[in-house]
């Protein structure tokens, strides 16, 4: 048990010993290190510090543009919208326009095509009343070469019309 004892509680000389060695290499250290571990110290937090503040001005440079990135998006579509909107009201301009000559068009010729049937039947009259006055004259000639009855100037008439029809 004696050792155990001797053991637990350091030897007092050896103790002292180291604890001036400590102090020494303590004030050694403080006198000589100390400022320049310090100074580095400081040195790397500032450099951290700089380092982080670089670190929100990009985050926030970014988000900046994000934004702007978003809001032109935003407008591009927009835009977009409008021009094809646009583009449907002149197709449906045009459709109109279109239809509409298409329309008028139709209705021209269909007035020429009514004209030209007036205009042939006005011809065909006028080519029927002029094969009835040749007719008429060909009957005048034949009752005026026959002195006829009023039998046969019958009969003439009747072949006339029937000729007509």
């Amino acid at each position: 048990m004696g050792k155990v004892i001797i053991n637990l509680f350091p030897d007092p000389v050896n103790l002292g010993l180291t604890l001036f060695v400590v102090f020494v290499l303590f004030l050694g250290v403080k006198k000589y290190l100390w400022e320049t571990i310090t100074d580095l110290v400081e040195a790397r937090k500032q450099i951290i510090v700089s380092e982080l503040d670089e670190a929100k001005k990009a985050n926030e440079q970014a988000n900046f543009f994000k934004e702007q990135a978003e809001n032109d998006l935003s407008q591009a579509k927009t835009e977009a919208r409008e021009f094809v909107e646009l583009a449907k009201r002149n197709a449906e301009k045009v459709k109109v326009e279109i239809i509409e000559e298409a329309r008028t068009e139709a209705d021209r010729l269909k007035a020429q095509a009514d004209l030209d049937i007036a205009q042939e039947i006005a011809e065909a009259r006028e080519d029927v009343k002029k094969e009835i006055i040749n007719v008429a004259f060909e009957l005048a000639s034949k009752v005026v070469e026959k002195e006829v009855e009023d039998a046969d100037h019958d009969k003439l008439v009747s072949d006339f019309i029937s000729e007509v029809h």
